[in-house]
């Protein structure tokens, strides 16, 4: 038995290869137990019968869930001890909006993740109503549906989640993965030969 922290992330679509390096997992299986829950038949069916662009993540840590009950029965396994990672947009959908509820009423620690790719942010510049009236339904819906965790990628999405996430739910800013990514190879040591030497990049 693993005596390491859990995470589990739940992805709404098929989980790619690239998704697997975009979220890092190399890095928290340094010191976590990773689960992945693909969750494409619940959040999404209307792309299951699409073929997939990317090559398919085909790791021992994945599971396929494919109806509401099944996530339910997954959901109920996990205690406070686990992390659960949901970057599913609450407004996106009724199935998404489902499924946000049931992941924020587990008994999981639970970090959303805000995916400004997505239209899940309605706050207009121009149109003063809808602007308000999707800041007081943002406010309605965490008020009673909080993530213990919010986590925003840049300045302009930050200041504009702060608006309508209670205080009960901690902001974290943060970045990226390209900026992740960058960072990375900043930092990587240069080979220690104490003689010259040429990198040859074959395409």
């Amino acid at each position: 038995m693993s005596l390491k922290s859990k995470i589990v992330i739940i992805f709404p679509y098929k989980f790619s290869v690239n998704n697997h390096l975009r979220y890092e997992i190399d890095m928290y299986e340094k010191y976590c137990d990773v689960t992945i829950l693909e969750i494409a038949p619940i959040a999404a069916p209307e792309y299951e019968s699409i073929p997939p662009k990317e090559k398919l993540y085909k790791g021992e840590n994945i599971k396929y869930l494919k109806t509401f009950k099944e996530l339910i029965s997954e959901l109920s396994k996990f205690d406070d001890s686990v992390l659960i990672i949901n970057p599913i947009p609450a407004f996106d959908g009724f199935r998404e909006l489902i499924v946000n509820f049931l992941i924020t009423r587990s008994k999981s620690r639970v970090i959303s993740i805000m995916n400004p790719g997505l239209h899940i942010n309605t706050l207009h510049k121009r149109n003063f109503f809808k602007s308000f009236l999707g800041l007081m339904l943002r406010k309605l819906y965490y008020f009673f549906n909080a993530p213990d965790y919010f986590f925003v990628a840049g300045s302009e999405f930050y200041n504009k989640s702060k608006k309508y996430l209670p205080s009960k739910t901690k902001n974290l800013f943060g970045h990226s993965y390209d900026y992740s990514f960058v960072l990375s190879k900043k930092h990587i040591d240069k080979p220690d030969l104490d003689f010259n030497y040429a990198v040859l990049i074959d395409e």
